[in-house]
């Protein structure tokens, strides 16, 4: 894989960086705060993308950045699953900021650590888009850029 994360032979255009932020219940102590450490939380229990979710991967390396491994109570195959399980108030979890408008749940940045996900493109370099593929690429990057 290359820097980007692609096997050998795809080509990418990254089209968004976004922001993680920690999801906790409303009713937990430290909701409402603006920003929190992964080590002021790290007893939680936690809520986790199942297996195979690249979301998965990343949440668990910015847990080890810091020496730490979540206390995971469930697992998800939706994003929006996990903010339900989080506003019962069964866990925290990490969310991309597009996310983070769930009711119930209370955001807070991460303090100290750049938290943020990239979403690309990707194609075959040997294969030039199809003209759909590049109305959709079009597309997407006008949407993502407004």
């Amino acid at each position: 894989m290359d820097e980007a994360g692609l096997r050998p032979g795809l080509d990418h255009q990254t089209v968004l960086t976004e922001e993680l932020l920690l999801a906790l219940p409303q009713s937990h102590p430290l909701a409402g705060k603006k920003t929190l450490s992964l080590k002021q939380v790290a007893q939680e229990p936690f809520i986790l993308m199942k297996s195979g979710h690249g979301f998965r991967q990343i949440t668990l390396d910015l847990y080890r950045r810091e020496g730490l491994e979540p206390r995971v109570v469930f697992e998800s195959g939706g994003i929006e699953t996990v903010q339900a399980l989080v506003a019962a108030g069964l866990g925290i979890s990490l969310v991309p900021r597009m996310v983070a408008r769930f009711p119930g749940v209370s955001y807070a940045g991460i303090a100290r650590l750049k938290a943020v996900r990239t979403l690309s493109l990707a194609w075959r370099k040997k294969a030039p888009l199809s003209p759909a593929g590049e109305a959709l690429r079009k597309t997407i990057l006008e949407i993502l850029n407004t």
